[in-house]
């Protein structure tokens, strides 16, 4: 018989096999250079926002990142998975690290030497020693607390952790890879809410936003500055915000800031319509007192408040003054613009809003339209008695006719320094971005759902553009998780007996019904087993006997 056969057999057998290994060495090797993750939960809980991905994108140079939670802590997994997202974004650039204080004693103290956490505190003022994870490059560090890796809230529903893991950590990546901090200075003396004040009235919460992402915020009061230090002061400012007006500026302080911002300034100009409450008053409104610093770019801003009449546009309960605004294509509103059908775009939503046109300013400044209002919307110039009406007052004569402009973004040519106490600053083009209201500004903007905050990352874009900076730091909350279980009286006695008495009496009665369920099967096999075992046994020893014989 031939063993041609058998010899295909045994070499298909080996080839299958080789190929079966190669295949997995393949295939581990693919896995380690092209690592991907899903999210199959409900509330993408460990995906990660679109900030963070262009940070871990554009990394100029290797992070690393320590972890110094001991396994039990609670944030310990969360804090892990994140970081896995992370790496799978970022790659060899970024190293992670993992130190158990209560076990890997001798990494621990190395590391506290090495960031001289004994006695060191971090820019925030957060004590060192109680640092939760520390992220570094070779020249900056920077501390991230516990506390500031979840939100603990107390609602009628009982107490919920929200997870801010990826607003820690990406704030903490920016601002080691960051140089020098731009300047953000705040407009104060108009009745502007304040970047001190962290209630409802203030914006305390952009403020600590914006420091979080690498700037540096100041309050700037130009009505009670000297007139010649004015522009010593704004030559300090990356950007001059103003966050809203309830009184207008005055000529002088006006004539200044439009010198500055006109010779390479950048500012952001938040300009809602100002109530007037005189009753002298012919249209119920005030000016704002820029109309100089808006000059040189073109840019008039109109003494109307906006109506929005499309009903699919309008706010509930605002009388038609609150609307979802238009976005316009340009660099400030890039992903609100544009999207691909199917993609989930934030809409912007405004409140008590004036509208804006353009005439010729200086050569070589230009304006570009941000948002606008419906074709059925309307600027209304007569609000005397606004405080009585029941609602929208209707178009009248000589009222704005929509789509209505309500915010402007514009930029000059480059710029010498020429202007006084700027002979120390880079020449660069002037920029400006003028909107309509002030209610972007509110802490609502930023706390809302991902539905509403469109206008978030319109300001971000907005001040990213004028400080030319990356795009501001805008994570949305993580959904909160139940952080503690709410018990009367009755439930936890019962909770008692079901662990001491339920459940273990539960295991005696199956461990004693398994038993006796075996004892008797082993009786019934032992009850047939001698007698054949007994036949076996004599027919062995016949045949053994004839053997002998």
């Amino acid at each position: 018989m031939s063993r041609f056969p058998f010899r295909k057999v045994q070499f298909a057998r080996s080839l299958g096999i080789a190929s079966a290994v190669a295949i997995a060495v393949f295939g581990n090797v693919l896995a380690a250079r092209h690592f991907t993750r899903w999210d199959a939960t409900s509330d993408r809980r460990w995906s990660l926002a679109p900030a963070t991905e262009a940070t871990l994108r554009d990394l100029p140079e290797p992070v690393e990142v320590w972890v110094l939670l001991s396994p039990g802590d609670p944030a310990a997994t969360s804090v892990k998975e994140v970081l896995t997202a992370y790496r799978a974004k970022a790659g060899e650039k970024l190293q992670v690290t993992y130190i158990d204080p209560d076990r890997d004693g001798i990494a621990y103290a190395d590391l506290r030497r090495r960031f001289s956490m004994d006695d060191a505190r971090s820019e925030g003022g957060l004590v060192v020693a109680d640092a939760a994870l520390v992220v570094a490059t070779k020249t900056r560090h920077w501390f991230i607390g516990a506390s500031e890796l979840v939100a603990i809230e107390r609602g009628a529903e009982g107490v919920t952790a929200r997870p801010r893991e990826e607003r820690a950590i990406t704030a903490a990546l920016r601002n080691v890879l960051s140089g020098e901090k731009a300047t953000l200075c705040f407009s104060a003396g108009h009745g502007e809410p304040s970047i001190e004040n962290d209630g409802p009235d203030g914006i305390g919460f952009l403020r600590d936003l914006l420091i979080k992402d690498n700037y540096s915020v100041i309050s700037l009061d130009l009505p009670g500055a000297p007139a010649a230090s004015r522009l010593e002061k704004l030559a300090a400012c990356t950007v001059f915000v103003v966050p809203g007006l309830r009184a207008p500026f005055e000529a002088d302080e006006a004539k200044v800031l439009a010198t500055w911002a006109a010779d390479g300034g950048r500012t952001l100009l938040a300009i809602p319509p100002i109530p007037s409450f005189e009753p002298s008053s012919k249209t119920g409104l005030m000016p704002a007192g820029l109309d100089a610093v808006l000059a040189p770019f073109g840019i008039v801003a109109d003494e109307t408040m906006v109506f929005e009449g499309d009903p699919e546009r309008t706010l509930p309960d605002t009388g038609a003054v609150g609307f979802v605004a238009e976005p316009l294509l340009h660099p400030i509103t890039k992903g609100l613009v544009g999207a691909k059908p199917g993609v989930f775009v934030p809409e912007i939503l405004v409140h008590s809003t004036r509208s804006f046109r353009t005439i010729g300013g200086s050569p070589g400044f230009v304006a570009t339209p941000l948002l606008q209002s419906s074709p059925a919307s309307y600027g209304a110039f007569d609000l005397v008695g606004a405080a009585t009406w029941s609602g929208p007052p209707g178009k009248k004569a000589g009222d704005r006719s929509g789509p209505l402009v309500v915010a402007y973004a514009a930029e000059g040519p480059l710029q010498p320094t020429s202007a006084p106490g700027n002979a120390n600053r880079p020449a660069r083009a002037a920029r400006m971005v003028v909107l309509g209201t002030a209610s972007g500004f509110a802490p609502e903007t930023f706390r809302s759902d991902s539905k509403g905050r469109g206008f978030a990352f319109l300001l971000g874009g907005a001040v990213s553009w004028l400080a030319e900076r990356p795009v501001l730091l805008d994570i949305p909350d993580k959904p909160p998780v139940a952080a503690g279980v709410r018990m009367r009286e009755e439930e936890v006695a019962t909770t008692f007996r079901t662990v001491v008495f339920y459940l273990p009496a539960s295991v005696l009665v199956l461990f004693a019904a398994v038993f006796f369920f075996r004892r008797s099967g082993d009786r019934h096999l032992t009850a047939q087993v001698p007698e054949t075992t007994t036949k076996k046994r004599s027919s062995k020893k016949r045949v053994s006997s004839k053997e002998k014989r």
